[in-house]
């Protein structure tokens, strides 16, 4: 069933699965979805659910979250509809303005075309740029950029008033938003609309290389053959996550349709119609283990959409 919401024909769809809608292929049903394609849209789908008093959830390229098994009561909204790119060279810098549900990949391919670092930097990271804010979203290694806030120049938040229902556009500098490792914070409340990254227009001969032996080690090393969020884990302080699984003998645990992958240990697949049970419960376990077995905390990259226990 849907139903309309407003002339730019939007609408809320009932009864949704969203196993498709995320890179783990697993969860359950939202009790109502839209899938809003510019601001104007989005303010529609979101005001209808103030109206109703509905809980929003947020998803957008569905890579590190893991949504619920059975119903997801609310609204969900994906943002992956809101795409679009576009980019200038201002002085010595190239800045590139795209909707946060733009894929990561498509950014990518401007910074190369210019030769610039972060081509070989968004290579080796799934998703969207909302996303990527979001999480500060970065990777293992040592080279500049390796995270998101080495690049965001600003981002445009939507913000709606709880009492009244009217909504905001605010721009937030990079200086405003607070950056801490696979985290970003200060910029709530809110939904990401707009990411504005920028780079030094200093052109790098070296970058294709580059970005052509990221691609090939992304290939070589992680499970990209099945459903997979990217990694579990962050990295804690002076330790590889992958490291300390694998010396904990984990590689290959399995629970239901899920395993550690045999590939890269920090990597949880969907090796036979896994359900997000399945997933959390290995998310735990290796937790209960790596802590019992190193004293070291593992912290989950992974955000939980739903009600979780």
């Amino acid at each position: 069933m849907f139903t309309d919401l407003a002339k730019n024909s939007t609408c809320v769809q009932e009864s949704k699965s969203l196993k498709e809608l995320n890179s783990w292929r697993v969860g359950g049903v939202a009790q109502y979805f839209a899938a809003p394609n510019s601001i104007e849209s989005l303010k529609s789908v979101w005001h209808w659910a103030w109206a109703r008093k509905l809980k929003i959830w947020v998803i957008s390229g569905g890579s590190n979250i893991l949504i619920q098994d059975g119903e997801l009561k609310g609204v969900v909204i994906s943002l992956h509809e809101m795409r679009g790119v576009d980019h200038v060279k201002t002085g010595d810098q190239v800045i590139i303005e795209c909707c946060a549900g733009t894929s990561k990949s498509e950014v990518a391919k401007i910074f190369l075309q210019n030769r610039l670092a972060p081509a070989v930097f968004l290579t080796g990271i799934p998703g969207d740029m909302g996303g990527g804010v979001v999480m500060n979203s970065g990777i293992g290694e040592n080279r500049v950029p390796r995270e998101f806030g080495e690049i965001v120049r600003s981002i445009d938040v939507l913000r709606i008033d709880e009492k009244t229902g009217e909504f905001s556009l605010n721009n937030i500098l990079n200086s405003q938003i607070k950056w801490e490792y696979r985290h970003s914070s200060d910029w709530q409340p809110g939904v990401i609309v707009k990411v504005t990254v920028g780079w030094s227009h200093t052109a790098d001969m070296q970058v294709p290389d580059g970005v052509r032996a990221q691609t090939k080690k992304r290939v070589s090393t992680q499970p990209l053959d099945l459903p997979n969020c990217g990694s579990v884990f962050r990295n804690p302080l002076g330790h590889k996550s992958a490291q300390l699984i694998e010396s904990c003998g984990l590689k290959g645990f399995r629970i239901g349709g899920a395993v550690v992958s045999e590939k890269h240990a920090n990597f949880i697949v969907n090796d036979k119609g896994a359900t997000a049970g399945d997933i959390d419960k290995i998310i735990k376990h290796i937790r209960e283990t790596v802590l019992l077995k190193t004293g070291v905390e593992l912290i989950p990259e992974v955000a939980y959409i739903g009600e979780w226990d």
